[in-house]
């Protein structure tokens, strides 16, 4: 006869292994970004597919690039992590949204922006301590927690392109290479940093704030998710969604 204490043992090792196996099976779900608002002419395209009028309550897949004219901006929340401004003359790559969630773990979010060209704003709000919401540019990258941010590129006169991130509140980690060397800098709340140009600055108050003030009205807006989302696979079928504006 079998020891009944040996049972015991495979059945708790049975389970043992079960559960093992049940935790890391992640479940991955795509993310996406909502348009909440829109002034001026903001447009979406696909790869080197034409550009075409990006509408408000559009939801957009990763994968999808969007631009703005002059003096336009528009709105965004991005994968239920956050919400961004991109404001005049930008051009901004939504590399990466998905959020992943096993049986005994918080649900994290991962998070990748290209900022090709202009600037942007965005409010952080991550799910937890895995969660990642990074910004890349061409001249450095930037990891940000729960906070608000900003990252602008801009030329100077003699044609130089550079980046300047900065932090209205929270911690930024920013790296960069600058002479040929890896260079990392982490900002805390009100201080701001140039590649190349020195170390980390003081940001003016009066900037501080208004970045801040910012999203009391722009955080709000992505709350109700609307229906269906715009994604990159089968341009025959894309259609925007018709969603109010809040």
């Amino acid at each position: 006869m079998i020891d009944r204490r040996l049972l015991l043992l495979a059945a708790a090792v049975a389970l043992l292994v079960s559960l093992t196996t049940l935790r890391g099976e992640d479940v991955v779900k795509q993310g996406k970004a909502v348009v909440r608002a829109i002034h001026g002419t903001v447009q979406w395209r696909v790869g080197d597919h034409r550009w075409q009028k990006l509408r408000v309550g559009s939801e957009l897949a990763a994968g999808l690039e969007i631009r703005t004219g002059v003096d336009s901006y528009t709105d965004l929340s991005i994968n239920n992590a956050g919400s961004i401004r991109l404001t005049s003359d930008s051009t901004l790559a939504l590399r990466q949204m998905t959020s992943t969630k096993t049986l005994f773990e918080r649900r994290h979010d991962e998070t990748l922006l290209n900022l090709k060209s202009g600037e942007l704003s965005s409010i952080v709000n991550k799910k937890s301590a895995r969660s990642r919401y990074e910004l890349h540019t061409p001249h450095g990258t930037a990891s940000f927690d729960s906070g608000v941010f900003y990252a602008r590129i801009r030329k100077a006169p003699d044609g130089y392109e550079f980046v300047t991130f900065g932090s209205a509140e929270g911690k930024v980690a920013c790296s960069a290479e600058v002479d040929g060397n890896p260079v990392t800098q982490t900002l805390a709340s009100e201080q701001e940093w140039t590649p190349g140009a020195g170390g980390l600055r003081q940001m003016d108050p009066d900037e501080a704030a208004r970045a801040r003030s910012l999203f009391v009205i722009v955080c709000p807006c992505f709350v109700q998710p609307p229906p269906s989302a715009l994604a990159p696979a089968g341009l025959d079928r894309l259609r925007l969604a018709k969603f109010p504006a809040l």
